[in-house]
């Protein structure tokens, strides 16, 4: 679809989307039911200078990471009795990569760098098209989002153990379903994320995640998160491998007790369990490691600091599958440094 189209398309739905408001509001004593307009907007800019001398390529590359995003959406929202809000939302991903355009006075570029898409209609990534519930169950509230949506409807700390911070930048949006419960001490959340659907070559796989976190005095909080994805086959390649990861963590904020706007430690054991079923016996393997994540911060200044120790957590990353294709970021989600 060209993307005038696409903004043509996007117009006339936001026009009967007003329309809607005005015909359903006249209707809204009658049904106790309030229907109006709904829209969100998310912007990031985000600049990350990596240098990693020490690593030289062995875990991962020096880059620079310069982009800005903007992921506008539009839609209806229900509200029933200030109890029960349902929202319908319709919209799209803007990436740019600072630096990134066509470039024509280069005779050996690539034929992605000649593609004068780079500066218009490449820059649309994604549709967004999700469902999204709000409710209050008396001391609970409690949400739930299906659908194409975007990444920072999950409120997890999953942290560079789960998914690594550029991948989370990258890979903006979710397509399956969150759930999310809150009280006023604790945070539980699941969420499945489908990554590909069975195809020819395309190996079908999913990522189910959770957490769940409860505070026990306003400095001390228990909790856990975990992962399991699943790769499992293709027409062309018949084989399943299972990637789970279980976290139990406690963690400390001694803020109140000194001058620091943040002066934090978190506790975690990662246990790991990998399962290469379609090998002989290196295919279930159990990494493990102790990890401690402190974050000091006073005047919005601070520093986080990842002490990681223990075994490789991505023990098949360099490996293949059975027409040689490499495991490597389509089976491990987490930073590449803990490919210790």
């Amino acid at each position: 679809m060209k993307i005038n189209s696409f903004i043509k398309i996007f117009l006339i739905l936001l026009i009967n989307i007003l329309s809607f408001k005005a015909i359903a509001n006249d209707r809204d004593s009658e049904e106790k039911l309030k229907v109006q307009a709904d829209y969100n907007t998310f912007f990031q800019y985000n600049f990350d200078n990596r240098e990693f001398d020490y690593s030289k390529g062995r875990y991962t590359n020096s880059m620079t990471i310069h982009a800005v995003r903007f992921t506008p959406s539009i839609g209806l929202s229900v509200k029933h009795n200030k109890v029960i809000k349902h929202r319908v939302l319709v919209g799209i991903d803007l990436l740019k990569n600072m630096g990134e355009k066509p470039v024509s006075n280069i005779p050996a570029a690539g034929k992605h760098e000649k593609d004068p898409g780079l500066n218009n209609w490449k820059l649309f990534k994604e549709i967004t098209l999700f469902y999204h519930l709000n409710a209050k169950l008396d001391k609970w509230d409690m949400s739930a989002v299906a659908g194409i949506f975007p990444r920072y409807y999950s409120e997890a700390n999953y942290g560079r153990e789960m998914i690594s911070d550029s991948l989370y930048f990258y890979d903006n949006n979710m397509e399956g379903l969150l759930l999310k419960f809150r009280s006023p001490k604790s945070y539980h959340e699941i969420n499945c994320d489908w990554l590909n659907m069975y195809g020819e070559y395309r190996k079908e796989g999913f990522i189910i995640s959770t957490y769940s976190e409860s505070k026990i005095k306003d400095y001390f909080k228990i909790g856990f998160k975990s992962r399991m994805q699943h790769s499992a086959c293709s027409d062309h390649v018949k084989e399943v491998i299972d990637n789970l990861l279980f976290i139990p963590f406690v963690g400390f904020d001694l803020s109140k007790f000194t001058f620091f706007n943040n002066l934090s430690f978190e506790i975690q054991w990662h246990q790991g369990l990998q399962n290469r079923r379609w090998t002989g016996k290196d295919g279930l393997v159990f990494p493990n490691g102790f990890q401690l994540v402190s974050d000091i911060e006073h005047w919005n200044v601070g520093i986080n600091n990842t002490l990681f120790w223990g075994t490789n957590m991505m023990p098949f990353y360099n490996k293949a599958d059975a027409i040689n294709h490499k495991y490597g970021t389509d089976l491990y989600h987490q930073s590449p440094f803990y490919k210790v």
